[in-house]
This record gives C-alpha cells, sequence and structure tokens, in this order.
C-alpha cells in the first residue's frame, strides 16, 4: 500500500470551500490530476455516486480506455473518491475541509493498494498526490 496526506490552508470560509469541494464534477477546475469528471448517478448525503475521471497528460487515454466506473462518497465535509484498480487494487482520493485557525484547513489523502499498488503508486498514486498547494491556490481563485 502507498499513502500520501498533505493539509493546506486557505483564507475563506469553510462553508465557502466545502461547496467546491463537494461537488466532483468541480475537481478539473481545481485539481491538477483531474482533466474531466462525470456523474452517471449522486453521490448525495446518503447515497455514493458513480462516475467517470479522466486524468490529465498521457495517462488519460488509457485510464479512459481501461478503468471502470468510480464510487464517490460525500460525509459531513468529507468526499471520498474509489477507484478500482487491476489486480484487485483501488485509488483512493479523500478531501476533508475544516476550521483553521485563520480560516479553512484542507486535507487531501491518496491512497493506493492492492497487488499491483506498487506499480500504480508510481504510474497514478504519486503523480496525482503531488502540487496540493497549488491545487489549493487554484481553489482559492475560484472563490474570488
Amino acid at each position: 500500500m502507498w499513502l500520501s496526506t498533505e493539509t493546506e490552508s486557505m483564507s475563506a470560509s469553510p462553508k465557502q470551500v466545502w461547496e467546491i469541494v463537494r461537488d466532483v464534477t468541480e475537481l478539473p477546475h481545481w485539481h491538477h490530476f483531474f482533466a474531466a469528471v462525470t456523474l452517471t448517478d449522486g453521490p448525495d448525503a446518503t447515497h455514493p455516486g458513480h462516475g467517470h475521471y479522466v486524468p490529465r497528460g498521457w495517462l488519460g487515454p488509457v485510464h479512459s480506455r481501461t478503468a471502470g466506473p468510480f464510487t464517490a462518497s460525500v460525509g459531513e465535509r468529507s468526499v471520498v473518491i474509489r477507484q478500482p484498480q487491476p489486480g484487485r487494487g483501488e485509488q483512493i482520493f479523500s478531501w476533508w475541509v475544516a476550521p483553521g485557525d485563520e480560516g479553512t484547513r484542507i486535507i487531501q489523502r491518496v491512497r493506493v493498494s492492492g497487488r499491483l499498488g506498487p506499480l500504480f503508486s508510481r504510474l497514478s498514486g504519486r503523480l496525482s498526490a503531488a502540487g496540493f498547494a497549488e491545487d489549493v491556490r487554484r481553489l482559492a481563485a475560484l472563490l474570488r
């Protein structure tokens, strides 16, 4: 298993940040890894949603042809996307929005597991986890 956790802060209110983060279709507007996200249903507070995403860069066409749908769950100020991987593994993206000392803390966790976890951590895990500080800057720009 491979795991990365990053925390960033921004001056906007948790409510403002949550309005964007809870909508997984907004990911391409602020997160560097996602070129497109579509939902076939949900998610809502009681039911997970399902959909597909396309990563940016060379991974996009490969992922589009080979990946099945993801499952997205929205909790109390948290979003979790579970993307199945070959070899009975998965890549899990999680974001939490919490009050901070001077605004809002945003926590991102990316986890890759399964028999092919070491390969997928190098191909997509590290790439998707990198640059979170810049992602938060893009998110803050959407609030202006």
